[in-house]
């Protein structure tokens, strides 16, 4: 396919014009293939939009840069389909008193202390409430026990009942319910499907990580944002279906259009500071073509919602496993 439209591109530039080119750039760069012309003039129509939106926001000098990705020629029902975060009563669930604020550092990496695995890509199902759950389980154990494992998000996706597998779930209900009392299988023995699959659990004996609850952080604080962070990662709620947050590319977003209506789960792996600017670092799972290779500097803003709510409801997984 890519020999394909390099040689279509060589043989037809003079007759394309600059926007059909760029598509076909664009196909080639990211491994697109598309079964009829119908499809590809449907596909070619969604990329246009997103790519005048790029051009017409990225006029107007914003402080973060967009960019095509994998979502370009996506509809937008296929994209929110992706979008599976659904809000839960935290108090209900509540293990552990919110952290407590604290002198915190300057800084906090946990990716390159090696409490975070490489990015992933969760398909088009609503499953990112399994993947930030994972991270977050994924990071107190490396930090506990020493070793970095990597948890099945597909055991989550198709075994919790409270959540709705491909249709949506929530990450208090992992870490304060199910993952109390079934351990978690490794993404090796339990392979990522994109689907609901059924719950049928490998032959194989699961790892021995379970939680033993989950500790809360007072929602609207930075502070305490950065004290759990400087002790964990964080799993969040933020909203993700605007095309600001869509299109995101590299920088410190601080776009207040992105909203907070929380839809889509994620994880804080860290927080720094670029170009004068505080941000949190934030792990999606869309795949390392997203953002800056998965990632996105969303800009603190001091107190309150946040950037897309990203301080609105903030949870970590506890385990007493050493």
């Amino acid at each position: 396919m890519k020999a394909f439209i390099a040689s279509l591109i060589a043989a037809s530039a003079m007759a394309l014009t600059e926007h059909e080119l760029e598509f076909l750039k664009y196909v080639a760069e990211h491994g697109k293939s598309y079964a009829t012309v119908e499809e590809y003039n449907y596909r070619a129509t969604n990329w246009l939009k997103k790519h005048k939106f790029i051009l017409e926001e990225t006029a107007k000098g914003l402080n973060y840069t967009l960019g095509h990705n994998k979502f370009s020629d996506w509809s937008a029902s296929e994209y929110t389909s992706t979008l599976g975060y659904i809000p839960h009563d935290r108090e209900t669930l509540l293990e552990s008193e919110p952290s407590q604020v604290k002198a915190n550092p300057t800084s906090v990496d946990w990716i390159s202390a090696g409490a975070v695995n490489p990015v992933q890509d969760q398909g088009q199902c609503g499953s990112c409430w399994a993947f930030a759950s994972c991270a977050g389980m994924e990071g107190i154990d490396q930090i506990t026990n020493g070793t970095l494992r990597k948890f099945a998000e597909q055991q989550l996706v198709s075994c919790v009942t409270l959540c709705f597998g491909c249709n949506g779930g929530n990450f208090s209900v992992v870490f304060g319910k199910y993952a109390k009392n079934n351990a978690m299988y490794l993404g090796s023995q339990w392979a990522y499907t994109a689907t609901n699959g059924e719950c049928t659990p490998p032959s194989s004996s699961p790892s021995n990580f379970v939680t033993s609850g989950m500790t809360t952080v007072t929602v609207g604080s930075q502070e305490a944002m950065k004290s759990q962070l400087a002790i964990q990662p964080v799993p969040v709620a933020i909203q993700a279906d605007q095309l600001v947050f869509q299109m995101y590319n590299s920088g410190v977003f601080d776009d207040s259009r992105c909203g907070t209506s929380l839809d889509h789960a994620v994880t804080l792996v860290g927080y720094g500071t670029e170009g004068g600017q505080d941000y949190y670092m934030m792990r999606n799972s869309w795949g390392s073509s997203w953002g800056e290779s998965g990632y996105m500097k969303m800009a603190m803003t001091g107190d309150g919602d946040g950037i897309c709510g990203v301080q609105m409801d903030p949870v970590s997984p506890s385990t007493n496993k050493v």
